[in-house]
């Protein structure tokens, strides 16, 4: 896969170990709330410089507006940068409330595949309008970003992590199991986050998001690692296909709620 092809999660720490995410690959990341897994996914949409389809259970405005105050607080003459920036992203967000799953076999496509393939074949309108409908669906499509994050708000019906987790685990694995298939087929590069259950003062994978791992090239573990410096992150990369191993160390600028410095641990435990 050529590198301009590869997406970056906007973070060296994290992409020195796992190498990037090409199209077709699937990453999850799962942390508690508040750990900054939203975070990691609007640093990877600044910094994918191709088109990006965003699914969320937050309004549009407050993903915005913690983009704008962490390009725009620094200095004052980075402003006119920074708008610059956030107008040239292409980048989509969508609060679907809730979306639905079919079936594998059934004949309609779901709704999920639907908001997918409009996206990944009709953005930016303004190259595809006057394109003919033969040559738009059957032309090379350009790699973009799919992000969905968190799962627990994005589709319906799915139980809180106390109910039914041999359900939820069924759930997930069928949803998970759907995006890398609809990744492949419009050649999207895929973030998906999901909660992690907390086990005194760590975070570890639910069954769940466990049970996904043969679907997914990328899991990372996402946690505080100092509960009483909240504005330290630490981030185990529990999977990576591309064989290598790490912890990254993350600091979260609290009042733009983004990430800003970051370390590197390179290695197994």
């Amino acid at each position: 896969m050529s590198k301009e092809n590869m997406f970056s999660t906007g973070l060296n720490s994290i992409d020195k170990i796992i190498g990037g995410i090409e199209p077709g690959e699937l990453m999850i990341v799962s942390g508690p709330p508040c750990a900054g897994k939203t975070a990691l996914c609007l640093s990877a949409a600044m910094n994918a410089e191709k088109k990006t389809l965003f699914l969320t259970g937050v309004k549009r405005e407050h993903l915005t507006g913690r983009l704008k105050m962490f390009l725009l607080r620094e200095r004052w003459e980075k402003i006119v940068s920074g708008i610059n920036i956030l107008a040239g992203l292409q980048l989509n967000f969508q609060d679907p409330e809730g979306i639905g799953i079919e079936e594998e076999n059934e004949a309609m496509p779901s709704e999920l595949e639907k908001l997918i393939e409009e996206f990944a074949v009709r953005e930016p309108k303004e190259e595809t309008n006057d394109m003919d409908p033969l040559e738009m669906y059957t032309r090379q499509l350009p790699p973009w970003l799919l992000v969905v994050d968190p799962v627990d708000f994005v589709f319906k019906y799915y139980p809180r992590q106390e109910d039914g987790g041999a359900l939820r685990r069924d759930l997930l694995q069928k949803y998970v199991k759907k995006i890398k298939l609809l990744a492949k087929k419009f050649n999207a590069a895929v973030i998906i986050t999901a909660g992690a259950l907390q086990n005194g003062d760590q975070a570890e994978l639910s069954s769940e998001v466990a049970s996904c791992a043969p679907l997914a090239e990328v899991i990372c573990l996402l946690d505080w690692q100092d509960r009483e410096d909240l504005t330290t992150r630490s981030l185990e990369i529990v999977k990576n296909v591309k064989g290598s191993s790490g912890m990254a160390s993350l600091i979260m600028d609290r009042k733009a709620g983004m990430f800003r410095e970051y370390l590197v641990q390179e290695g197994g435990k």
